[in-house]
């Protein structure tokens, strides 16, 4: 390992570090509300939302990993699954909100993808939670990314 690699003591609580730690913290409280929801309260996810919590649950720990290890190139690691939950997360937005033409994914009789389940103050659903989650993730990453590439904590 160089030097190089380790972040100095000034930049163990960096700009870069805090994003990612403000990220995994996002997507850990995400993991414990979807069990939540489905654990405690009985609601039954959706198949859009079993695709959803493919891509978060790994996130978490793909997180925490990088950043107890101070690897720079956890973002890289991270955020195609926060892309791809993200492009999941609007569909099942979409589905939700406004008539599909075309059947996005199928959906089990029991527990339809369009069928809002919860709805918090008049127009927070969980789709919209998903997709928030996401967002916020995926932009922590990409400027925690352009931090790392322009700081002088990460120069060869």
């Amino acid at each position: 390992m160089n030097i190089h690699d380790r972040p100095s003591a000034g930049g163990l609580f960096g700009i870069s570090w805090m994003l990612v730690l403000v990220g995994w913290s996002i997507a850990a409280l995400s993991m414990i509300g979807a069990l939540y929801l489905s654990e405690y309260l009985r609601i039954e996810p959706c198949v859009i939302c079993w695709y959803l919590r493919l891509f978060m649950f790994p996130l978490t720990p793909v997180l925490m990993v990088g950043l107890f290890l101070f690897d720079r190139h956890v973002v890289f690691y991270a955020l195609p699954l926060a892309s791809a939950g993200w492009l999941v997360s609007v569909v099942h937005l979409l589905r939700t909100s406004v008539t599909m033409p075309v059947d996005v994914a199928s959906c089990s009789p029991i527990t339809p993808c369009s069928e809002t389940q919860i709805m918090w103050m008049g127009f927070v659903a969980i789709p919209l939670l998903w997709t928030a989650v996401f967002s916020v993730i995926n932009v922590l990453l990409i400027v925690s990314g352009f931090s790392r590439t322009t700081s002088r904590e990460y120069a060869a």
